[in-house]
């Protein structure tokens, strides 16, 4: 090779959304390989256990493979930018064993990504119920706690969750957190008279339930809500919306609704400081 290494490492760049043409040049070279690495494991999936219908075609990584890389290529993790991860619960006994296996896997893999900046929690598309929460090991839970107190964590989003503590995200101000299409989310309210939270910069909510939406508001009454992004089906989302709006409504600056793509709609408040 006589081209510079930033050279190569710009037109590596330029692969990244072309997953097969970035492992054909890591095969090609001993060079390219340690420089393709930082693209091919900057936005990565991890599952186990699923089919791969559900996932589509090679769209993913086993865990259980990805631990394998990362004990023989400790470095491999400085690399993670955007991590997805499926979780469901599937009363099969060989997916309840796999799911068992993944979450152990994750939990000693979460916390050596710490160039991390984008996480998905996400049940499985094919999977009849959302993955509660209240199933899921101490470790994997401590894991992702640790992840969303990681210094350059950008956005959080939750698919299809059941029964996930709101309280976890009481110090996540400056993070971009989505629910999409949860269930049941979780939060004891309690006197705000002795507690003073930081304002919470947005919160995308998306076709979530009216029960999830009860306890969620209830946590945006505490924490001086700035930007609300909101989705939904225009037919039971939407009733539970005044409420939620209402539980903002000291604090927003900046709304953003999308009704069920019949319509849009933004609007931008500037508070100016006295």
């Amino acid at each position: 090779m006589t081209l510079p290494t930033d050279v190569v490492d710009l037109i590596l760049s330029f692969l990244q959304s072309d997953p097969a043409a970035l492992k054909a040049c890591a095969q090609s070279h001993p060079n390219l390989s340690n420089l393709s690495e930082r693209y091919i494991y900057a936005n990565i999936i991890l599952y186990e256990g699923h089919r791969v219908s559900t996932l589509g075609s090679l769209e993913g990584l086993k865990t259980s493979k990805f631990s394998r890389l990362l004990a023989k290529s400790p470095e491999i993790a400085n690399h993670v930018r955007i991590l997805k991860v499926y979780l469901n619960d599937d009363a099969d006994i060989e997916q309840s064993q796999a799911m068992a296996f993944h979450l152990n896997n994750l939990a000693w893999i979460l916390p050596l990504l710490s160039g991390l900046t984008r996480i998905t929690l996400a049940g499985t598309p094919d999977n009849w119920y959302h993955f509660s929460w209240r199933t899921l090991p101490e470790a994997f839970c401590q894991a992702v706690l640790h992840v969303l107190h990681i210094q350059g964590m950008k956005a959080v989003t939750l698919s299809r969750v059941a029964y996930f503590p709101m309280s976890l995200l009481n110090n996540c101000k400056d993070i971009r957190i989505t629910l999409d299409k949860c269930e049941e989310m979780q939060y004891d309210e309690e006197p705000i008279e002795d507690v003073s939270f930081p304002a919470f910069e947005h919160l995308s909510i998306r076709n979530c339930s009216a029960t999830s939406l009860k306890n969620t508001m209830a946590w945006i009454r505490n924490h001086k809500l700035r930007t609300l992004n909101a989705a939904g089906d225009v037919g039971k989302f939407w009733k539970s919306f005044p409420r939620l709006l209402a539980a903002c409504s000291s604090s927003l600056t900046h709304l953003e609704l999308d009704i069920a793509d019949h319509c849009t709609f933004s609007f931008v408040e500037h508070h100016s400081e006295s």
